[in-house]
């Protein structure tokens, strides 16, 4: 899409762990800016409080201060509508060619130039964000759901949803609490907020949805982009601005067992795609990338 500018996020296996600490010790990445405009899980796990702190405002969970908006998030349309794949992709295509989206990026090259710069204020980026995540929720099906990179980085995997809900970040609520705490430049902790679409191959497909993940037995997927979350950098902007990085993860951002919602979830991906300002692309060296046309499609999108 034109209105992002996309990074290629390529770690070989033999070298992936070894490129992963140079990017952390000697500010080195093998992620290439694309253009711009702009399992069993143990019982011994350390529990998801603490880590993420004001973040946990916007975790989806299933304790009861979410209860009474559960509901609210997995649907946000009228009881009496019955949701369907068919009729969610009528309103992302609508939603895709509006003028809003065509001529409103979220980065032009002018304003790409003016943020640059040291001390420059990023509250308007944050409201076009707020205000790009509100639309695509109210497109009907899934809401736009999240993993932070503090997530992959406290579990070292993806969180599974909805299995594994209270590790999944709600992007709404987020921007909401996020807004709320920006200081004069418009940055929490120092960081400016950003969400990334990664598009990658699963690693252990199965005719099972049981048996299938998209990770390797090591996590060297979850491993590298808590890596990449942990150093917070982009060539772009650098050395001014650092960034919070959050992940949509079709694992850890579409439902895994209902039919129905996966069904919506992958009808809606286009605006997901458009919900984000980035796309990160894992090359793997145990799964080809190149050869699937679904992985070409995302990144066409």
């Amino acid at each position: 899409s034109s209105c992002f500018w996309q990074q290629l996020f390529g770690l070989g296996e033999t070298l992936g762990k070894a490129l992963l600490l140079q990017l952390c010790s000697q500010q080195k990445t093998s992620l290439v800016s694309m253009g711009t405009s702009c399992c069993k899980e143990s019982t011994s796990e350390p529990k998801v409080a603490g880590y993420l702190g004001w973040r946990e405002a916007a975790l989806v969970g299933h304790d009861s201060r979410f209860a009474g908006l559960h509901k609210v998030l997995r649907d946000p349309l009228e009881d009496d509508v019955v949701q369907t794949g068919e009729g969610i992709t009528k309103n992302v295509q609508d939603f895709l060619a509006c003028e809003d989206v065509l001529s409103k990026p979220g980065f032009t090259p002018e304003g790409v130039e003016a943020l640059k710069k040291k001390g420059s204020d990023w509250h308007v980026f944050t409201q076009w964000l707020l205000d790009r995540i509100r639309i695509v929720n109210k497109l009907g099906g899934p809401r736009v759901l999240l993993v932070s990179w503090k997530t992959l980085k406290h579990l070292g995997r993806f969180p599974k949803y909805p299995a594994e809900s209270e590790h999944i970040l709600d992007a709404e609520r987020l921007l909401e609490e996020y807004a709320r705490l920006q200081d004069a430049e418009g940055k929490v902790e120092n960081r400016v907020i950003c969400f990334s679409f990664f598009t990658h191959r699963w690693e252990r497909p199965s005719r099972e949805d049981s048996d299938a993940h998209p990770d390797s037995e090591d996590h060297k997927k979850a491993k590298a982009l808590a890596k990449f979350g942990e150093f917070g950098t982009c060539p772009i902007f650098a050395p001014h601005h650092d960034f919070d990085y959050y992940f949509w993860v079709d694992f850890c951002s579409i439902d895994q067992v209902n039919v129905d919602q996966k069904e919506m979830g992958v009808s809606k991906l286009c605006a997901y795609v458009a919900a984000c300002i980035q796309m990160i692309m894992y090359n793997s060296g145990t799964t080809d990338y190149e050869p699937r046309g679904w992985t070409r499609l995302e990144r066409m999108m």
